[in-house]
């Protein structure tokens, strides 16, 4: 049956709850989700784990990336209109918890799994392997270009850029430094975060001298003139311990999902920044992190114009917290309302129209109004 979820009723009963109304020159209407389908992937064995969701940039198509069981992945492709399944293609190794082998899609026909698995959607066939290196593959904002990193662990990092078209790479040293997570600007930049390496010790970039090895930073890479244009240093912090004293990072620089409407990108679970300036705003207390009161771990997608961010919750396994997912608006730096339902992944259309989640025996698609 079909249904809307509300969402602005529940951001005014928040905001009164609170006693803060959004600034007259920002405020916007809340999206309200309408539910179109829900699409069962599930066997009568198995019941599938949805690992990530990736709409086609026609918003034709629904890609999901699941387990259908245990030490396996797929990919099945969804037909929006109707909710017909399309394909399904098999993955020649399990890549199902990790993060760094993203769900992508190239065009409107051909979908990537990680840096180097295609496959054409539509008619299930696996295409020869993209010729690449590095892993944590990532596709600008137009698809034009495809970011991986190469490197070894503790070892410094190469970045390859290729066009997308002719499969040309360039590459780029990154300063002894190690590449951790990467972001797109909506201006074809990257962000980067990095972690030093022992060959990086005692050195000084962009004005800072490296003396810990748990000194991290953020980095802003032009991809045309191929030069970082800045840098922000986050220096470790000294904790004294019954085995003396330990130096650990002082911020986690894990960034997430781009918002290219706005050119945010997010860090961590409850910040996100500025694609031009790396200027960082917190839309989450550390108190409520550490409470773990709110949505957090359960993916992320935007709006089409980057105002808000969609959190999916999950539930612990221990009972204590019950997922509330969360709708943040990016610019105000707060949570604004909040969406029932779905388990895991969460993902909207590159034109604003649809949300899908996963859960329950497969994946949930609504209409964003």
């Amino acid at each position: 049956m079909k249904y809307a979820l509300s969402l602005a009723f529940m951001s005014l009963l928040m905001a009164s709850a609170v006693g803060q109304d959004a600034p007259p020159a920002l405020s916007r209407p809340l999206p309200t989700l309408q539910h179109l389908r829900d699409v069962d992937i599930s066997t009568f064995w198995h019941k599938a784990i949805i690992r990530q969701l990736a709409f086609s940039p026609n918003s034709k198509y629904l890609a999901i990336k699941l387990d259908p069981m245990l030490g396996t992945t797929d990919v099945t492709i969804i037909e929006i209109r109707t909710g017909k399944k399309i394909s399904t293609m098999h993955s020649p190794e399990y890549l199902g918890m990790s993060r760094d082998e993203k769900l992508q899609w190239l065009d409107n026909e051909i979908v990537f799994l990680g840096s180097r698995y295609r496959w054409n959607a539509l008619t299930g066939t696996r295409l020869t392997d993209a010729p690449v290196i590095g892993w944590q593959a990532l596709f600008n904002k137009d698809r034009s270009k495809l970011a991986t990193v190469e490197n070894g662990l503790g070892t410094p990092s190469y970045l390859h850029i290729y066009d997308t078209k002719k499969w040309s790479d360039q590459r780029t040293y990154v300063d002894d430094l190690s590449i951790a997570t990467m972001a797109w600007t909506s201006d074809g930049n990257l962000i980067m975060s990095v972690g030093t390496t022992p060959k990086a010790m005692r050195k000084t970039i962009e004005g800072y001298q490296i003396l810990q090895g748990a000194d991290v930073a953020l980095r802003l890479f032009n991809t045309n003139n191929q030069i970082f244009t800045k840098t922000i240093w986050f220096p470790a912090h000294a904790i004294k311990t019954d085995k003396g004293i330990e130096w650990n990072p002082s911020a986690d620089l894990t960034l997430g999902i781009s918002c290219f409407g706005s050119n945010n990108a997010t860090l961590s679970v409850n910040k996100y920044l500025d694609g031009r300036t790396l200027t960082i705003k917190q839309f989450y207390t550390n108190e409520q992190v550490k409470s773990n009161s709110v949505a957090m771990i359960g993916g992320q997608a935007c709006s089409a114009d980057g105002r808000f961010l969609f959190i999916k919750d999950v539930n612990s396994f221990d009972g204590h917290h019950k997922a509330a997912n969360s709708i943040i608006d990016l610019a105000l730096a707060k949570q604004v309302g909040t969406f029932p339902g779905g388990e895991e992944e969460i993902a909207t259309s590159d034109d604003g129209r649809f949300l899908a989640f996963g859960g329950g025996k497969g994946a949930s698609i609504f209409f964003i109004k």
